[in-house]
């Protein structure tokens, strides 16, 4: 397969819907191959009866720095595992994509400023896929720092700064758990009035994690088509989710996973054959050939041609159908990406 299309640029959505949920469906049924157009709106009158949505809980931190070189010039920084929430005030060692490469090198001070708030870090290496090491003297808790200096990690197709109003777009309702650098983006689309509306149409909300990182939105490397594997991303099962989607199979009842992150955590949490209750990391690979051990069906978004992401969607329904969903879709004139339109794969 291909794994290239031609998207117009227009198709790009560059900012989310006025009202989350604002947005349009298209239901790819696998059985009949129909695709059907819809309002996401609509969703919980095309989901499976009585289905189990399995939603990621993972909170973005505002992760990108901008600042300047103590010696002059501009410099920005994505961190690629921020502390922990809860961490205390310390120096931290953590690894970081930085802009420009080419001039910030071992030794420099990068330096981050807004308001009264100061944060400064020192590049330590430079890793040989060109990340860097830089170390960080939090004089205040992490998470408090990043809050205040911080901005949304908005992806590099969304050809704009980021604004206020990104802090609550580029974030699910239900997020809980920080420090993912990208977000679940098949959950941007629910507000809480939705989600109350599926429970009472009789579906049910479980909940699971993985910790976003910025891979999931990079082009496969060569390494990782050899392999097999993708970029490690900790996640977490707890018991309650595990019964509920348990309960839920034991039923017939169908497993709806909210987006590629929670279908590969759970596809990842059943590797042995049946799902268990743990944590840990994943980097899990699911392209097609995979058979899928616990996901029935996926809600997701148009996904980069090229990205690993593109091919779980495949491995799910199917070259032929998904190219004839993304052509759809196109003609269609879908909005395609993170704050884009919405796909429900049956």
């Amino acid at each position: 397969m291909s794994f290239d299309f031609r998207l117009p640029p227009e198709l790009i959505a560059q900012k989310p819907p006025d009202l989350r949920g604002d947005s349009r469906l298209m239901v790819v049924d696998r059985a009949s191959k129909e695709i059907y157009l819809a309002d996401f709106s609509d969703l919980e009158t095309y989901l499976p009866p009585n289905s189990v949505l399995v939603l990621n809980e993972a909170k973005v931190t505002p992760a990108r720095l901008l600042g300047h070189r103590q010696s002059g010039g501009r410099a920005e920084v994505l961190l690629l595992s921020p502390p922990a929430p809860g961490s205390e005030p310390g120096v931290y060692v953590l690894k970081a994509l930085v802009k420009p490469g080419h001039t910030i090198k071992p030794g420099r001070v990068l330096i981050f400023t807004k308001d009264l708030s100061v944060l400064k870090a020192e590049v330590l290496a430079v890793e040989p896929d060109g990340q860097r090491l830089l170390r960080f003297n939090f004089t205040e808790p992490p998470e408090e720092v990043l809050d205040a200096l911080g901005h949304m990690p908005l992806p590099p197709y969304i050809k704009r700064p980021d604004g206020p109003s990104d802090k609550e777009r580029y974030q699910t309702v239900f997020a809980k758990r920080a420090g993912a650098v990208a977000a679940p983006t098949a959950g941007l689309h629910f507000s809480a009035e939705h989600l109350r509306k599926i429970e009472a149409a009789g579906h049910t909300l479980a909940r699971v994690f993985l910790r976003v990182g910025a891979g999931t939105f990079a082009p496969l490397t060569e390494r990782e088509l050899i392999s097999g594997r993708l970029h490690p991303e900790e996640y977490e099962i707890c018991p309650k989710a595990r019964e509920s989607i348990f309960a839920a199979q034991k039923k017939g009842r169908r497993v709806v996973a909210v987006g590629t992150t929670a279908a590969r955590t759970l596809e990842w949490g059943a590797r042995s054959g049946e799902l268990k209750a743990e944590a840990g990391q994943t980097d899990l690979f699911i392209r097609p050939g995979y058979r899928f051990k616990i996901v029935d069906s996926l809600l997701t978004n148009f996904h980069l041609p090229g990205t690993s992401l593109l091919l779980l969607v495949t491995a799910l329904a199917g070259e032929e159908l998904i190219h004839k969903a993304y052509n759809k879709a196109i003609n269609e004139r879908f909005k395609f990406y993170s704050y884009g339109d919405a796909m429900l794969i049956l």
